[in-house]
């Protein structure tokens, strides 16, 4: 693993692709975030980086609203299954109810095109700095929700 930052990928899940949306995807081993891609290359890159890995989603097929769903950190690479070589699998990090609606940030038509490529490497700051910010805001929501403030 690399010892500097970690770099920041995109990764979309296609409820068409899927079967299902991004919502209804449920951890089979708890604490664990699974990417599945045929990019292996990418796959291992991102290992190596020690990556993060936002993932962005449509509820279902029928939604047209593009979602922030979840973080994956510090992935490794898995042997995939019959629909994706390669699975990548991390560290959830959103809290249990986090996403973020994406299509009015005014970034969105930015990362609209990637989003249909699959895992992809982020590289604008600012999209970075805002998927930070978002996701340090959920958690802290989430604290005060479980707090009872």
């Amino acid at each position: 693993m690399s010892t500097s930052a970690p770099r920041h990928y995109t990764m979309y899940h296609n409820p068409e692709t899927m079967g299902f949306g991004c919502f209804d995807i449920e951890d089979k081993e708890e604490g664990r975030g699974i990417v599945a891609t045929n990019k292996e290359h990418v796959a291992n890159q991102i290992a190596q980086d020690g990556g993060v890995i936002w993932c962005i989603g449509r509820a279902d097929e029928e939604d047209d609203t593009f979602y922030l769903f979840q973080r994956i950190d510090n992935p490794t690479v898995e042997s995939g299954d019959e629909v994706f070589s390669v699975h990548l699998v991390g560290t959830p990090v959103f809290p249990r109810k986090g996403s973020v609606v994406l299509n009015d940030k005014p970034y969105f038509g930015r990362i609209e095109d990637a989003l249909h490529k699959g895992v992809q490497l982020l590289t604008d700051s600012e999209i970075i700095a805002d998927f930070e910010g978002e996701f340090r805001r959920l958690w802290r929501e989430d604290r005060k929700q479980r707090s009872g403030r």
